[in-house]
């Protein structure tokens, strides 16, 4: 299990603000900006309306900290009514103020394009601007820049080192984000063991977010031994300190009967408190019970809206799955267009089997697009490159048969082997081919036996339905329709059934 599945790394990109510890009057001296914290934090909207006022009050004199506040109000409706722009301008002006919060969460906003016009290397600027003033958080977004290659050169060093240096000072935005590079399989600091142990400690810092992490990882035993009643215990922590999406750990819990007597309503109760709340990956969840019909009675109509509500928030295995459905034509119209234009938001949002959903159609030239082959290999690598098995496979049948891609049986070799090292039960079979430098004729080769036994068992039908007249008695297609009508309809339910085997159905 990789840092993916356990949903770490996704939503890092941190905008969780925290207190900043200044006591600050306001402009005309008679409320504080950390009566304004209080009064924020409240349920109340007449104290969020306060809080707005101390803040917008005291920004007047030019307040630093106010402002950061005030933005923070915009970008959460508090007090106000969200304004993603408004947010961006008091950042901006929190920042120039000499504010690292400030400077951090302007970061975001160009991160995000949230109130301006994404851009990663003004993203960058900011954190680097933020980190040089102490700001731990901004360190921390600044050192995931560094790893991904976000508005500057990727650097896995830089990156390590600024994080590393976040956690001595025991900072849990940067604990939780180190031992989700920790737990990237892909790269060689792979060590569940020391991600646990950062998340954990982060966890009992009292982090509501480690706690729901910390949950996931006992349960399935990511780094440490396997404890499903201590990671309900965290997922209710979690949920204790104000982390509604940790209901989707504990639904989880529910459904597998794992720490808790197996319970389905328990479960999909708790899928749908996180649901409510916002949480794309409950709305996802949702969708699987009323498509698989497991837990709840199968209802098709239900699952297409909440893999819809899912999908709108960018989730991309509901994306995957809305493309499905629509390729198939399983509880919609059958629309190949739309299909693809699901696939290819979820492969953009890092999606692996998307990608290869994706790379099909520009394959067989279907879903409004021509046949590409180039643009269909592109699509194959980065699912490779994501060291999905199945992608790593195809990549290799690329280099195999030359599609899209110079024909390099070696090249075609290093997949092939990558893929089988991964698991790949078709990549092992086809190993010792592709080292040989054979794979595309010895898959030509049987590909014709195959059609061969499928023309014999063909002609055995045909000689058993045999009338006594002589004359052969088709019953396929019925009347009216041309061979190559016929042809495309065996193609597409053939094409259908393997969309359908790749995504479980």
């Amino acid at each position: 299990m990789t840092y993916k599945v356990l949903g770490l790394w996704a939503g890092l990109w941190l905008v969780r603000t925290g207190a900043m510890g200044t006591l600050v009057l306001g402009a005309d001296g008679a409320a504080s900006i950390p009566e304004g914290k209080k009064l924020v934090a409240s349920s109340a909207a007449a104290d969020q309306a306060k809080a707005f006022e101390i803040f917008q009050s005291a920004s007047r004199s030019g307040n630093a900290e106010a402002w950061l506040e005030l933005g923070k109000c915009h970008l959460d409706g508090k007090g106000t009514a969200p304004d993603d722009a408004k947010a961006f301008d008091c950042f901006k002006k929190g920042a120039q103020a000499g504010n690292g919060r400030a400077m951090s969460l302007l970061g975001n906003m160009y991160h995000y394009g949230r109130g301006t016009k994404a851009d990663a290397a003004k993203a960058f600027d900011s954190y680097r601007q933020s980190a040089a003033t102490g700001d731990l958080t901004g360190q921390t977004n600044l050192a995931r820049c560094y790893l991904e290659g976000k508005g500057v050169a990727k650097n896995q060093a830089k990156g390590m080192e600024l994080l590393r240096e976040a956690v001595a000072k025991k900072h849990v935005d940067a604990m939780v984000t180190l031992g989700a590079v920790l737990l990237d399989s892909k790269t060689d600091k792979a060590d569940p063991v020391e991600a646990f142990r950062w998340i954990r400690t982060a966890a009992e810092m009292g982090d509501a977010q480690a706690m729901s992490f910390a949950g996931t990882m006992l349960r399935e035993g990511v780094g440490t031994t396997a404890d499903p009643q201590a990671a309900v215990d965290w997922y209710r922590k979690s949920i204790a300190a104000g982390n509604r999406e940790a209901h989707v750990g504990l639904g989880d819990c529910y459904l597998l009967g794992k720490g808790v007597p197996r319970d389905v309503r328990l479960g999909l109760a708790a899928y749908r408190k996180a649901a409510d709340a916002g949480n794309a990956l409950a709305m996802k969840k949702m969708g699987d019970a009323y498509l698989n019909g497991k837990e709840v009675s199968k209802d098709l109509p239900q699952a297409v809206e909440w893999y819809g509500k899912a999908a709108k928030l960018g989730q991309p295995d509901a994306l995957n799955n809305l493309g499905v459905l629509y390729v198939t034509g399983t509880g919609v119209t059958l629309d190949e267009k739309k299909a693809l234009e699901y696939f290819l938001q979820s492969a953009n949002a890092g999606n692996p089997l998307a990608m290869l959903h994706a790379a099909k159609f520009y394959a067989m030239g279907r879903g409004g697009v021509k046949q590409n082959f180039k643009i269909y290999a592109t699509w194959v690598r980065k699912a490779a490159e994501l060291a999905y098995p199945q992608g790593m496979y195809e990549y290799g049948l690329c280099f195999a048969y030359g599609d899209g891609v110079k024909r390099n049986d070696k090249t075609a070799a290093m997949w092939i082997r990558k893929a089988a090292d991964a698991g790949h039960g078709q990549a092992k079979k086809d190993l010792p081919a592709a080292i040989a430098g054979n794979l595309a004729e010895m898959q030509i080769i049987a590909q014709f036996g195959q059609q061969m036994d499928q023309v014999l068992n063909a002609f055995d039908e045909i000689a058993k339905s045999m009338p006594d007249s002589g004359q052969p008695a088709w019953g396929g297609f019925g009347g009216g329709i041309d061979e190559a009508t016929k042809e495309a309809i065996r193609e597409n339910r053939v094409w259908n059934e393997d969309i359908r085997r790749m995504n479980g159905y």
